[in-house]
């Protein structure tokens, strides 16, 4: 039942329940989401009070994010009220609109009550992963996007009662405990305020669970939502290779640290892709045909279950020291992102080819694209990997031009490569008998403490456990030279050091092709230095290419090729005849006018390809062996 100022006793008789319920509780939390299919969430809040002034604050910094990424634009109809059903005025701070004043709050009453609406299914770029949706017939909530809470609140100390009410029929996955259903609402049992936001939920008219536990690693469970029930059939040998991947996980780094873990996962073409980690479960969102299609030769290789699964280790067991605040409004401090997300995202390469998602082809291809995409990536002179880390809640979205040159959050896959040159110098300088599998035990294992209580570590300890597995490398140096400072040469070391060569031949490897097959545009990067659309507008250009020679520029349209009509076919046989002509003639139109380019070029299609090295060492081979 939702209350008004016209109903003061039956208002009264609530919050007098709400201040009964659990003794203990500080909090407590109901949302109404039987409007979910219209993208709407209702939340009332009893929140501890403060007389005459009660501060409260949304939560602005969320967990996994990095960035404060609180979509506090999306709550709407916020009302304060006192125990009794008494209006209660309220304004924000002009400075930081996640803060927010209650005036006039009785000194008698224990709490306020805090009423508010929540739009859902329009998350921004960086929300998205914290946000919450709705539609027709399926749903999911993050609490914290209608959560406020006291000021002056630890998050591990605030204890809330949370409950929800689903549309009629519809069920519900989430790690939190169900104390008791009654009405239709669910009751859950009292955690904290960390715990509360780290615990989101699924539900929607069809959801699946998937039972991928085994003996040796128990109560592990994949949960799905979709519009329709026929897409939540997950094929007997996906799920096969799931379980590879928590077994493989856990002879890296050390056992489970948690008791239970459920991957909470929308199935639907109508929620953004994302996957977010949590202690006890992630967070996902996969298309529609993910779950039937992954094992089809062009199916899905569901990267993100590995990704979100080291977390648990990598971020949860372990924390970057800046990343532990005690509340949701403070800023964290994202320098050691390089090893809360670059580690994280070169093991789950490496458990995905061991479990299986990955051939060892597709293993050595993915190898290739990220060394290639750092290799022409100017923005690595200017721009160390820490900087990306530092500034990367402004970076996650694409940079319409030159992005090559201001860069990404790349403190992922650049950090990736300096991990994967780590795992490669281990190996060598104790002829394979250590590797970065004994790092990760040693970091991730040996610091263990209770459930949900992460320890922290700075950027010494990650040096201090590199030189206890490799002593004979100056890890303090590597990390300086790779991680903190502007790369002095593109051309990346990583290929010798894993026991190839880096090669460019005219015709593509059969992954190559079928990428080529499947990109609708053409990728000239390594040679021409740009990328077009299947119009011939340019969408990538790097500088110092030969394109950037020609000054050509973004969104800039190629009309002719050799005085042909343009077609990606047409530049793509240009391309490979400048091996005999030395020359490309485009007819290119810009801001409404048309100019002709000549660009001199002799070097034919340049396709990457990682070559072997005689009697090295093949440690592609090594790392992806499973243990």
């Amino acid at each position: 039942m939702r209350l008004n100022n016209k109903t003061p006793l039956l208002s009264l008789a609530i919050a007098l329940c709400w201040v009964t319920s659990a003794l203990g509780a500080s909090m407590r939390l109901d949302v109404d989401a039987t409007d979910a299919p219209r993208r709407l969430i209702h939340a009332t809040l009893a929140i501890p009070a403060t007389a005459g002034e009660t501060v409260i604050r949304y939560v602005q910094w969320t967990p996994g994010n990095h960035n404060p990424s609180g979509p506090i634009q999306n709550v709407v109809n916020l009302r304060a009220e006192t125990e009794s059903g008494r209006i209660l005025p309220w304004r924000r701070d002009p400075t930081h609109d996640t803060r927010i004043t209650i005036t006039e709050v009785p000194e008698w009453d224990k709490h306020v009550i805090v009423r508010l609406t929540y739009i859902a299914s329009q998350p921004t770029t960086n929300s998205k992963s914290t946000d919450s949706y709705g539609e027709p017939t399926l749903g999911g909530i993050n609490w914290n996007t209608v959560l406020f809470y006291p000021e002056d609140a630890d998050k591990d100390e605030l204890l809330i009662d949370a409950t929800i009410t689903l549309p009629e029929g519809w069920s519900i996955a989430t790690p939190l405990r169900a104390a008791r259903t009654a009405d239709g609402k669910i009751e859950y049992d009292n955690v904290s305020l960390a715990e509360l936001v780290d615990s989101p939920a699924i539900f929607g008219e069809h959801l699946k669970t998937v039972d991928l536990s085994t003996d040796e690693i128990p109560d592990h469970y994949l949960h799905g939502v979709a519009r329709d029930q026929s897409n939540l059939f997950l094929p007997e040998a996906r799920a096969e290779k799931l379980k590879r991947v928590h077994e493989q996980a856990v002879k890296v780094f050390g056992p489970f640290p948690s008791d239970r873990f459920d991957y909470l996962t929308f199935v639907s073409d109508e929620v953004p892709g994302f996957g977010l980690e949590h202690h006890t479960c992630t967070f996902i969102s996969m298309k529609s045909d993910t779950w039937t299609d992954c094992e089809k030769p062009d199916g899905s290789k569901m990267g993100v279950i590995p990704h979100e699964y080291i977390h648990c280790w990598n971020g949860k067991l372990r924390v970057p020291e800046g990343l532990l605040t005690r509340n949701f409004h403070e800023a964290g401090v994202t320098d050691l992102l390089w090893v809360y997300e670059g580690l994280t995202s070169y093991m789950d390469d490496v458990l995905s080819v061991r479990a299986g998602l990955l051939t060892p082809d597709e293993y050595t291809h993915t190898i290739t694209n990220n060394i290639m995409r750092y290799q022409l990536q100017s923005g690595r002179r200017w721009r160390p990997v820490v900087d990306t880390a530092r500034g990367q809640s402004r970076l996650r979205d694409r940079s319409k031009s030159w992005e090559e040159m201001r860069r990404r959050q790349d403190y992922y896959g650049d950090g990736a490569l300096f991990w994967m040159e780590a795992d490669a110098t281990i190996r060598a300088n104790s002829r394979n008998e250590r590797s970065l599998d004994d790092f990760c035990r040693l970091f991730f294992d040996a610091v263990r403490g209770p459930m949900g209580s992460p320890s922290t570590y700075t950027r010494q300890d990650v040096v201090e456990a590199l030189h206890t597995i490799d002593p004979s490398t100056d890890w303090d140096a590597e990390i300086a030279r790779r991680i903190e400072s502007p790369a002095q040469e593109l051309a990346i070391e990583l290929p010798g050091l894993l026991g190839y060569t880096l090669e460019f031949v005219q015709e593509p490897t059969k992954l190559q092709a079928k990428a080529i097959k499947k990109d609708k545009g053409l990728d000239l990067r390594t040679s021409l230095g740009f990328s077009v659309d299947k119009e011939g507008v340019i969408t990538t250009l790097l500088l110092g290419s030969i394109g950037d020679d020609a000054k050509l520029a973004y969104d800039m349209t190629i009309v002719a090729v050799n005085d042909q009509e343009f077609s990606t076919a047409a530049l793509k046989e240009a391309v490979r005849e400048s091996v005999t002509t030395g020359e490309i003639q485009l007819l290119v139109k810009f801001g409404g006018k048309f100019f002709g380019k000549t660009l001199v070029y002799d070097g034919g299609l340049r396709h990457a390809r990682l070559v072997p090295i005689e009697g090295a060492t093949d440690y592609i081979a090594e790392i992806a062996t499973p243990r």
